[in-house]
């Protein structure tokens, strides 16, 4: 069997539509998914509005760097209990010994989570789209919006949110995988990416000289990578293919953390070993 069928096209967890809404709206998560949905309705709305009325206010760019926001918690919201609450709830025997690989179950619950991210990023589009009409059409309050950039710089800085996410659900996954109790999980992730994301940046500003480029120096980190990419094209040939070098950095850290972090979560997924052990000694 290829990998491609184990892991996707004869995955039960996958494959099954039935498996995937009870996943995601089943049990004690409807109301908090109910309200979490009705919350993001209403920033959508605004962000309509807004993007409507004051396109020089809330660019493509801008809704980009708010969308970018929510997947700093969206993706670990989702799987940190993946397997971590399983375990808790002591459901997750009932799993292991399920006639699925772990690669299988870790894959599954995977892509049931990023289903979700990649819903809200097609949402986000409506705003976007809603400020850049505005701002070409000219129906708005304000005719100019000096923070434009080009279509295939607002792919890229959407390529780069998306594929933060990706490695950001990844992550959250194998730390679930690594403990027993939900909370610990989401702690530990919580707290591995306000390491990455805001202490690393203010400890590298504090170990440069004065007057060296900071913005060079963390074009791995998604924000500032948006930051570069969406620069004014009026910085010259040679530095914009530096700024679009540079901002290359942070889409393939997140790439090979994903691969990574979902390789190690695989293998992850067997433990505690005893349901497992009596699988595979009926097999």
């Amino acid at each position: 069997m290829s990998l491609w069928r184990e892991l996707i096209s004869d995955n039960p967890l996958v494959t099954d539509r039935s498996i995937l809404v009870r996943r995601l709206v089943g049990g004690s998560q409807t109301g908090r998914l109910v309200l979490a949905a009705v919350l993001l309705g209403v920033v959508l709305l605004m962000l309509s509005a807004i993007a409507g009325l004051f396109p020089q206010v809330m660019t493509p760019k801008a809704v980009v760097y708010i969308q970018t926001g929510l997947f700093c918690f969206l993706p670990a919201t989702m799987l940190y209990g993946a397997v971590a609450s399983e375990r808790e709830k002591r459901t997750w025997d009932l799993l292991a010994v399920a006639p699925l690989t772990g690669a299988q179950i870790v894959i599954g619950k995977y892509l049931a989570a990023m289903s979700l991210v990649f819903a809200v990023f097609i949402m986000f589009l409506v705003p976007a789209g809603i400020s850049e009409a505005a701002r070409v059409s000219g129906g708005s309050l304000f005719y100019w919006a000096p923070d434009a950039i080009t279509l295939p710089q607002y792919i890229g800085i959407q390529g780069i949110s998306i594929v933060f996410a990706a490695a950001l659900g990844a992550v959250s996954l194998f730390v679930s995988c690594l403990f027993n109790r939900g909370f610990t999980a989401l702690l530990t992730v919580l707290t591995l990416e306000a390491g990455a994301l805001i202490l690393a940046p203010i400890l590298i500003g504090v170990a440069l000289p004065f007057g060296v480029d900071y913005q060079a120096f963390l074009s791995w980190h998604p924000f500032f990578a948006i930051e570069i990419l969406s620069r004014v094209p009026e910085r010259g040939v040679s530095n914009q293919i530096a700024d679009q070098s540079a901002a290359l950095i942070s889409p393939a850290i997140c790439v090979v953390v994903t691969g990574v972090a979902l390789w190690l979560a695989a293998g992850s997924a067997g433990v505690p070993g005893a349901p497992r052990r009596l699988r595979d000694a009926g097999a």
